[in-house]
């Protein structure tokens, strides 16, 4: 519930487990908090998912903390770490949350597309998703519980572009990877 800062600086000279390079959630956004807040960490151990980080915490002795995404809840929470891990809420704590800063799901297009195509298109799913037929069936398709559609402003990834220009990640450079 404290701010960044504060939250963060416990984090000095620390040890965290971060996702491969190429996660945005799991590395590069992470880091570029971070490194918006000014905090020096120890070099990072890169583990293959947010489940390995989670559960590398909960060993001890890897990492002295460890960053996840949680799309729709806390990923303590995932019925496989549960089964394997039942004490994980005792021995892995939130230490912050940071704010929605990652979109969970988007549709992007390409240059290429005209204007005209692209309004179709987003009009089109805007009014489909307003459908109870729509919103049961995007959810199917996409694996997230959507409730409706909306247009996204390009201000709303300000944040997200200022950790990553803070880490010195080139956010192309996460598109190949």
């Amino acid at each position: 519930t404290r701010d960044a800062k504060a939250s963060l600086r416990q984090f000095a000279q620390k040890t965290p487990c971060l996702v491969s390079t190429g996660s945005l959630s799991g590395y590069a956004y992470p880091l570029g908090l971070l490194a918006e807040q000014e905090i020096n960490i120890n070099t990072p151990v890169l583990l293959q998912s947010h489940e390995a980080v989670i559960r590398a915490v909960a060993a001890g002795g890897i990492c002295d903390f460890g960053v996840t995404y949680g799309i729709l809840g806390d990923p303590r929470t995932a019925s496989a770490i549960q089964a394997d891990i039942p004490d994980v809420m005792e021995k892995v704590k939130i230490a912050w949350q940071t704010p929605p800063d990652i979109p969970t799901l988007n549709l992007s297009y390409g240059i290429l597309l005209s204007g005209d195509v692209r309004y179709a298109i987003s009009n089109a799913l805007i009014e489909y998703a307003k459908t109870a037929d729509g919103t049961q069936k995007l959810t199917q398709m996409t694996g997230y519980s959507i409730d409706g559609i909306r247009p996204a402003s390009d201000d709303e990834y300000d944040s997200l572009r200022g950790a990553l220009q803070a880490a010195a990640i080139d956010s192309l450079s996460l598109i190949s990877k």
